[in-house]
């Protein structure tokens, strides 16, 4: 069988889901125009593994907002940083806002992947770093320089928490730890604002997800990161655990 031929050479479950959906795919187009095709193919499913990600604390996001002992360089990438994390944008939408885009104190973008329009309210950070560049965010990064630099700024400030990480690569499932700044990318800003506005209590879901862009509230909900431990000690404030 192929998926146990692919796990035979220890390819990692998402790496195999999309082989197998690129497979697919070229297979139902091959039946548009004609060929003969055994449809059992479709049949085939493949698991989605998940994937680690981390999202930042408000504290955590802080940290990096006022830690000085970085190069011009690192704080233009640093404050870059922290607009996609007190916007909830995607990379590619915040690392292309131009003077234009602020409007009274609003954030209005059409977003490169939807086409979206959304509207944000500049976060006293976005104001700060807006009247710092004059209007001209830090812009023109690769996503990889990005990722990178963002890593290494991580890094220095100490976002060291050792997460475990998960992957099912062939018939194994292997778990090694890593420091939180290593799992950190230019995605971890979206993923941090949604996380912190939901966790903040007093928006909506819809709410946010005008901000975010988001279609779905299933979409939405696989942003959200939930520290585990905090969420126990707010939940035993609630009626359902007093006496």
């Amino acid at each position: 069988e192929m998926i146990h031929f692919f796990k035979t050479k220890k390819l990692s479950q998402n790496t195999i889901k999309g082989i197998v959906e690129k497979i697919k795919s070229q297979l139902r187009k091959a039946g548009n125009y004609g060929y003969p095709v055994n449809s059992s193919y479709d049949e085939v499913f493949v698991k989605s593994a998940d994937s680690t990600s981390v999202s930042l604390s408000m504290n955590e996001i802080t940290r990096i907002y006022y830690y000085k002992d970085l190069t011009r360089k690192q704080k233009m990438i640093r404050d870059l940083f922290i607009v996609g994390c007190m916007t909830g944008l995607r990379y590619s939408d915040y690392s292309t806002l131009t003077i234009d885009n602020f409007q009274n104190k609003v954030i209005v973008k059409s977003t490169q992947k939807t086409g979206a329009t959304v509207y944000i309210p500049m976060h006293p950070y976005v104001q700060e770093i807006y009247t710092r560049y004059r209007g001209q965010i830090p812009t023109g990064y690769t996503v990889s320089y990005f990722d990178r630099a963002i890593k290494q700024i991580c890094q220095k400030i100490g976002i060291n928490q050792s997460i475990p990480v998960v992957k099912i690569q062939g018939f194994e499932t292997i778990t090694t730890v890593k420091q939180k700044w290593e799992l950190i990318s230019s995605h971890t800003a979206r993923r941090s604002f949604c996380s912190n506005a939901l966790a903040a209590g007093d928006l909506s879901t819809s709410q946010i997800m005008m901000m975010s862009g988001h279609k779905s509230e299933s979409c939405f909900f696989r942003y959200i990161k939930t520290d585990k431990i905090a969420n126990a000690h707010r939940v035993s404030a609630s009626k359902m655990f007093q006496i």
